[in-house]
Order: C-alpha cells, then structure tokens, then sequence
C-alpha cells in the first residue's frame, strides 16, 4: 500500500516535470510557424528540431520542388518574380486545382466525343450486314455487271466509321498522359 502511494507520487512527480518542461520549450513560440516549420521539416527531409536555423534554405528547397512539379500554367505564372511573390506559399494548392480544371476539361471533351465513338460503333453495324450482303451480290456483279450493293454498304460504312474515329480522337484530345484512373474516367465519359 505505500508503496502504490509512493509509485503513484513518484508518476505525478514526473509527469508534473514533463509538464514544466513542455512549458517552457513551447513559451514564446509561434504556434502557427512552428506547424509550418515541422511540415517543411517533413518535406524537406530535416528534422524538425533543426528547421529554426536552416528554414530559409528548407522553404526554397521546398518552393523550388513545388514549382517544379506543378503543371505548366502554374509554372508559366510563377515565372514571373512578382507573380511568385504573391503566390509562394499556395503552389501547391493552385496546381491541385490546376490539375482538377485539366481533368474536367478533359472529361468535358471525352462527354462531347461521345456522339461520334457511338456513331463509330453504330457504323460496324451497315459494315458486316454488307461484308455478308456482299458474299452474295459481288458474284451476282461480276456475272451480270450489276453494282456490287454489299460491297458499296461495306464500303460506305467502313468509310463513315474512320470518320467517326477520327472526329472522336479530335474532339477528345490528346490523354495520353493521363494514368490509369484518369483514362478510364475519359473512357467512362466518351461512352455516355
């Protein structure tokens, strides 16, 4: 019994320490820059502990990674120094919703392709009933001289469809670089 008493004195003891200690290391700082000091820590690699001497060189290192991967919009408004000063701290955020905007754009032009990657399927349709028609209408054209009517619906068909094909890709554009996710969203869209 006293020693659970002189156990849990000793435990407030510490714990009272621990407080006080706290305290003191955290009086007279900055709560929002030390957030920020210990999230460009993270980014930059450092531990947190060092980022008060080093902070200048962490946030460029961390601007200069930033700029470097954001798209080519943000990169093309940031080039100018005064446009930089402005926005140096929401790189990051401006190129996530850069990013969005290229995304909805995108899925907007794959939803307006849609008509022609329809009509493109629809188009295989005329195409076999004439290669099939045409088993029978070319020998019919070749012994009396009668238009081959298969062959021409093949023909036709298969003409119209590379159209449909080809204004499909136009209207939707280039997704090449777009990932996995993306592109079945593109694909998704275009077959609505």
């Amino acid at each position: 019994m006293l020693e659970d008493l002189a156990e849990e004195m000793k435990q407030e003891q510490d714990r009272t320490e621990k407080l006080s200690s706290s305290a003191v290391q955290s009086y007279g700082v900055n709560p929002d820059q030390h957030a920020e000091n210990v999230k460009l820590a993270r980014r930059a690699g450092v531990p947190p502990a060092l980022m008060p001497e080093i902070n200048d060189d962490a946030r460029l290192r961390v601007l200069l990674d930033q700029i470097e991967v954001a798209p080519p919009a943000v990169t093309r408004f940031v080039a100018d120094p005064e446009n930089l000063k402005l926005v140096h701290d929401d790189i990051e955020s401006m190129s996530a919703l850069e990013r969005s905007f290229d995304v909805l754009k995108k899925s907007a032009r794959a939803l307006a392709s849609s008509p022609w990657s329809t009509s493109q399927g629809l188009w295989s349709v005329p195409r076999v009933a004439g290669d099939l028609l045409q088993k029978v209408t070319k020998p019919l054209s070749e012994a009396t001289g009668i238009p081959d009517f298969g062959g021409n619906i093949a023909e036709w068909s298969k003409y119209f469809q590379a159209g449909s094909k080809a204004t499909a890709s136009r209207v939707k554009g280039d997704v090449s670089g777009a990932g996995l996710m993306e592109r079945g969203l593109y694909s998704g869209m275009e077959i609505l």
